[in-house]
């Protein structure tokens, strides 16, 4: 890499309630950052970015720093919603998608474990799990009990108070919310399998089935041929299951990667050369996470650890910043300094 970029990264534009993971950036606040983008630096691509010098450069301000926008997790809102707001500010942007959900018709998992225990609906006074254990929490394999009490039936209104809630406060409003805290800490780890039968565990001691909600649909095969046919869209591989590849062996891993790299080169008819770890920290990726990206044939790969991707990067593995839905003045201030320290 020939220039120094800060990379940032979304997940959605909207206004999902409740979103107890800090995913969503509303589409008022997502132009404000593009104005801001536009006024402060130059809006690069990745692409860009692994050819060197070149592709947009007619349109790049001399002295000014180069920002690259991504988005993981495939949420159709990137179409609906982000999209027209990136072509409009001339913007490009790099989606990250994972196959196994479109082809499922199902929710992200934490959209249906959030969906299971923060909305509407009753599950049983005393909820009783069976998990693997062996993870950071210390707990071990077996039934994990969680005692609703009278949070066992939740009303509408009841949902609606709490749907301001999120994992970075403290103080969890119920019964239910602990349970969604502790269970999503269990389940990040674990294989697609075992995360399906905890999930349908649930959703049976609901009574709900496991279609979408509208407002938590993942991108389908005709979605992500017109977001890689604009000018501002390019798609990228998010795995199939978004599983944390280091728990995997190197087959699964493997597995992961390639089916859903061949998954979406059929849709679009192109080879697929970008990459986004699932959750991406450093304990999410490795040496040989990396490896079979560079087998594979993937140009670049995108992790969540904070920095700036500077002059000999590794490319397999890119530094971002996460951005959550700060409002324009807020977000020129969080740019401002994440430039400033880009230059030192």
């Amino acid at each position: 890499m020939a220039e120094s970029c800060l990379i940032l990264y979304y997940h959605r534009v909207g206004r999902p309630s409740p979103d107890p993971q800090l995913l969503a950036v509303s589409p008022e606040n997502f132009e404000s950052h593009l104005r801001t983008i536009v006024q402060m630096a130059n809006p690069v691509s990745l692409e860009t970015l692994a050819n060197g010098p070149g592709g947009r450069t007619s349109d790049r301000t001399p002295d000014r720093p180069n920002v690259a926008v991504t988005f993981d997790d495939g949420y159709l809102d990137n179409l609906e919603l982000a999209l027209p707001l990136l072509e409009k500010h001339a913007v490009p942007a790099v989606f990250y998608a994972c196959t196994g959900y479109m082809d499922q018709g199902r929710e992200l998992w934490w959209d249906e474990l959030e969906r299971l225990l923060l909305g509407p609906g009753l599950l049983p006074e005393t909820l009783c799990l069976d998990l693997p254990g062996g993870l950071s929490d210390g707990l071990s394999d077996g039934p994990v009990r969680f005692d609703l009490g009278d949070a066992a039936e939740l009303s509408p209104g009841a949902a609606l108070a709490h749907s301001g809630w999120d994992v970075t406060q403290a103080h969890a409003p119920s019964p239910r919310h602990e349970a969604y805290r502790l269970l999503h800490k269990r389940l990040r780890p674990l294989g697609f399998e075992h995360r399906e039968r905890v999930l349908g565990t649930l959703a049976a001691m609901a009574s709900q089935d496991r279609r979408p909600r509208q407002d938590r649909r993942v991108l389908d095969e005709q979605a992500l041929r017109t977001l890689d046919r604009s000018p501002f869209g390019r798609v990228g591989c998010h795995t199939v299951s978004h599983p944390m590849l280091t728990r995997l062996s190197a087959g699964e891993a493997q597995e992961e990667i390639a089916w859903s790299k061949s998954r979406l080169e059929g849709i679009l008819d192109r080879e697929v050369t970008d990459f986004s770890y699932p959750y991406g920290s450093a304990q999410d990726f490795d040496r040989g996470t990396r490896d079979i990206l560079a087998t594979l044939g993937f140009r670049t790969a995108c992790t969540t650890v904070r920095g700036v991707a500077r002059p000999g990067q590794d490319l397999l593995a890119l530094p971002r910043i996460g951005v959550r839905n700060l409002g324009g003045v807020e977000f020129r201030r969080f740019l401002e300094a994440e430039l400033t320290e880009s230059e030192r």
